[in-house]
């Protein structure tokens, strides 16, 4: 095959999901000592496999010709730069807060959300579950700094939070 399909799309964006949600339980561990930021590190992860299912039932629910059609080059570019992105290294270098703060708005706000963008807007069911699928996803987003407990709402409260 000459060109990239929505299936060869489909599968790295799923894998981004599972990697993303496999980092943020991770982070889980490492603040285990601190209940609140274990919490919401563990509201990230849950996202994440829902993020990944909804991809996973998108493939199940999509017709041979749908998966067969072309992909957009730009967005595929963007999946493949994510699955190189070196989370498992990256969650070894994560010495306090701030550092998993910084690694989780690097992937919250880049090329993950603009995958999932691209495959709402053109693969969900209707026009309501694509405006409901994008609410979340912003959503999720804004969440990354409202959520977090207030007390390490300043970076150098992060940074004073170490990781273990």
């Amino acid at each position: 095959m000459a060109y990239s399909t929505v299936a060869d799309l489909i599968g790295p964006a799923i894998q981004i999901e599972n990697t993303c949600q496999a980092l943020y339980e991770g982070m889980e561990r490492k603040f285990a000592h601190t209940p609140e930021v274990t919490s919401y590190w563990h509201h990230y992860a849950l996202e994440e496999a829902g993020h990944a299912r909804w991809l996973t039932d998108l493939r199940a629910k999509s017709t041979a010709e749908q998966l067969e059609q072309k992909a957009d080059a730009d967005i595929l570019l963007h999946a493949q730069k994510m699955l190189k992105f070196a989370v498992d290294q990256a969650g070894k270098n994560i010495r306090n807060l701030e550092d998993a703060y910084q690694i989780a708005s690097e992937l919250e706000n880049t090329e993950t959300n603009a995958v999932m963008e691209f495959l709402i807007t053109n693969y969900a069911d209707n026009r309501g579950t694509a405006n409901f699928l994008r609410s979340q996803l912003n959503v999720h987003m804004t969440n990354l700094q409202s959520k977090l407990p207030s007390v390490y709402q300043s970076k150098f409260a992060r940074e004073s939070l170490k990781a273990l």
